[in-house]
């Protein structure tokens, strides 16, 4: 008949890379009875290494803070993403990390990696457009900064600075915003399209002065051909003879 007893082994039997497992694995949530079970050893053993390494539930040191198993430092508990699924509740690698190493794992599996999201978000497809709404209505600072830099390469102080030069109005009729913000111009010859490389942006303006300016499709040779028809009406009447 097998006998189902553990090895247990004494903290003089742990290296220094058990220890240092042991130490990792409790400070990111294993309850030490997990921990005898996984290292073949009793509770007591569990908390003599803790004790002997200064760590333990009442230290004060790992209150309110997680090891990263990435760069290895201890962070604050908003420096993590929650999952459910994990012991703690919380990611075992920080913010920083996990998203490294997701920019690192889409970079080599960008196919995989595109059918996966194409998948999820039609599968998700209202519940991202609310979530969508929502997060543009609770952070617009973030959203316009966002946006700014995506089209246009400036931040939202470079708008601002920008928009201070203009005294707070629209470059070319002296209006303020009817919106929050003024629309951002910039050259078409230089950057065709909706985005710029932030070299060719002119100023800012209010939506009519910029939707005229794409009526005319930047010429300026029409936008005078507008003014002299302006200033030099022609007598509608003359032409008809009446």
């Amino acid at each position: 008949m097998g006998s189902s007893y553990k090895l247990r082994m004494p903290p003089s039997k742990f290296n220094e890379e058990d220890i240092k497992k042991i130490i990792d694995d409790y400070i990111v949530g294993y309850r030490t009875n997990d921990l005898a079970n996984r290292y073949g050893c009793t509770r007591g053993t569990i908390r003599r290494v803790l004790r002997k390494a200064n760590i333990d539930k009442h230290n004060p040191y790992i209150k309110g803070v997680q090891l990263c198993l990435g760069c290895r430092e201890l962070k604050p508990l908003e420096d993590f993403y929650i999952e459910k699924d994990s012991n703690t509740g919380l990611s075992t690698q920080c913010k920083l990390c996990k998203n490294t190493a997701t920019k690192i794992w889409i970079t080599n599996n960008k196919e995989k990696f595109n059918i996966t999201h194409k998948r999820f978000v039609n599968k998700h497809k209202e519940r991202l457009k609310a979530e969508r709404k929502i997060y543009r209505k609770n952070n617009p600072d973030k959203v316009r900064n966002h946006d700014l830099k995506t089209f246009f390469s400036i931040t939202i102080d470079d708008y601002y600075k920008i928009l201070k030069y203009q005294n707070g109005v629209c470059i070319i009729c002296k209006e303020p915003p009817s919106k929050k913000f003024l629309s951002v111009d910039h050259d078409h010859s230089c950057c065709s399209g909706t985005k710029s490389c932030g070299k060719c942006i002119r100023g800012l303006l209010c939506m009519r002065c910029n939707s005229g300016l794409g009526m005319f499709k930047d010429n300026s040779s029409l936008l005078k051909e507008a003014i002299y028809y302006l200033e030099h009406k022609i007598e509608v009447k003359d032409v008809l003879g009446s």
